[in-house]
C-alpha cells in the first residue's frame, strides 16, 4: 500500500494509526440502520473514530490488514458500498442537499461505469444541477460548461427553515454519540454535506441532538476552527491538532486552523491564520507570515486572545 490516492472501502490507506478507509453513501443517504452498522464496523474492525470529511464521505480510522477486508464485506452488505472496486472507486459524487436524488444517482452511475477517469475525478450535484466542482462550473447534459457558479457558504447550523443542520466538532465523532444519532433519527434519512455537517429533513428539536455531541448553535466557536487530524492519527504530524482545536475553541477563539504540520491539510482557503506544528510546538502564522515559533497551545492561546 502507498499514499497519494483516494482511499476507498476497498483501498485503505496507511496512517498514523492504522489503516484508512473512506465510505462514500450512495446519494449521501443514510438510513437509520446504515448508522447503527457504521460505529460497529469503526469499534469492530479500527479504532472507533468516526470523520465526516469536507466532500461528504466518511471515513473510518485504525484499522488493520486484518480487518480491513472485513470491514469492506460489511459496508457493501449494508448497502454502504459498490461490491466492485473499479466501480466503486470511480463513484465520486458530492450530493448537496437538498438536491435532486434521482438525478445524483444517475451521475453516480454514470461515473461507475465511466473508464479512465483520474483518481480524483468527481462532481458535484445540487439542486437540479451538476457541477465540475464545489465553485466551478454548472455543466449541461453533464456536457458543456455554462458559466461559473457557486453553492454558497456553510450555512448556519440548527433549525433551518427546512432541515436540521447536524455539524461535529472539527468534522469528527464517535461511536457512542452514532448510535445515539441513529435512535434520534429513526424512520427519517439523514444526508452527509460537504460542511462537515448531517442533514436531516423536516423540524426537528436541536436540544437531543446537542446532547449526543453534535453542534445545533450556529454561533458555537468550534464551527469556525478547524484542524487537521494532528497526532498520532497522522505520521507527519507532531502535535494533537484536533485535540488543541478543541482547547483554542474552549476559549472562545474563532477563524483559526490548527495543522499538524507544515502541508496545512484542511485549512479552509478564507482562512488566514494557523497554527503549524513543528517538533511538539506551534508556530503562528498570520497572513502567510510567521510571528512567533515555539509556542505550546496556552501559549498560542494568549497570543490569539
Amino acid at each position: 500500500m502507498k499514499r497519494g490516492w483516494c482511499p476507498t472501502v476497498h483501498e485503505p490507506m496507511p496512517s498514523g494509526d492504522g489503516l484508512l478507509i473512506r465510505v462514500k453513501p450512495f446519494g449521501g443517504r443514510l438510513s437509520s440502520a446504515m448508522l447503527r452498522t457504521l460505529p460497529d464496523i469503526a469499534a469492530s474492525c479500527g479504532n472507533g473514530a468516526i470523520e465526516l470529511t469536507g466532500r461528504g464521505n466518511i471515513q473510518l480510522r485504525g484499522l488493520s490488514a486484518a480487518t480491513a477486508p472485513r470491514a469492506a464485506q460489511a459496508l457493501v452488505a449494508a448497502g454502504l458500498a459498490d461490491p466492485d472496486p473499479v466501480r466503486e472507486a470511480r463513484r465520486n459524487v458530492i450530493a448537496v442537499p437538498p438536491c435532486d436524488d434521482a438525478l445524483v444517482a444517475a451521475v453516480e452511475a454514470m461515473l461507475a461505469d465511466t473508464p479512465g477517469l483520474p483518481a480524483k475525478f468527481r462532481r458535484v450535484v445540487t439542486g437540479s444541477r451538476v457541477l465540475d466542482s464545489l465553485t466551478e462550473n454548472s455543466l449541461s447534459a453533464l456536457g458543456g460548461g455554462e458559466g461559473r457558479v457557486r453553492w454558497g457558504k456553510p450555512p448556519a447550523l440548527g433549525q433551518r427553515e427546512d432541515a436540521l443542520l447536524l455539524g461535529l466538532p472539527f468534522g469528527q465523532t464517535d461511536a457512542a454519540s452514532l448510535r445515539r444519532l441513529a435512535d434520534l433519527t429513526a424512520g427519517h434519512i439523514l444526508r452527509t454535506t460537504p460542511w462537515r455537517a448531517f442533514y436531516l429533513e423536516g423540524s426537528h428539536d436541536p436540544a437531543p441532538f446537542a446532547e449526543a455531541g453534535f453542534i445545533t448553535d450556529p454561533d458555537d466557536p468550534r464551527r469556525s476552527i478547524t484542524a487537521c487530524v494532528g497526532a498520532p492519527g497522522c505520521a507527519s504530524a507532531s502535535v494533537p491538532a484536533r485535540a488543541d482545536a478543541a482547547f483554542i475553541a474552549a476559549r472562545g477563539l474563532r477563524d483559526i486552523h490548527l495543522s499538524g504540520c507544515a502541508k496545512g491539510c484542511g485549512r479552509p482557503a478564507a482562512t488566514t491564520t494557523m497554527l503549524i506544528g513543528a517538533d511538539g510546538s506551534y508556530r503562528l502564522v498570520r497572513d502567510g507570515r510567521t510571528d512567533i515559533a515555539g509556542l505550546s497551545i496556552a501559549q498560542a492561546a494568549e497570543l490569539l486572545a
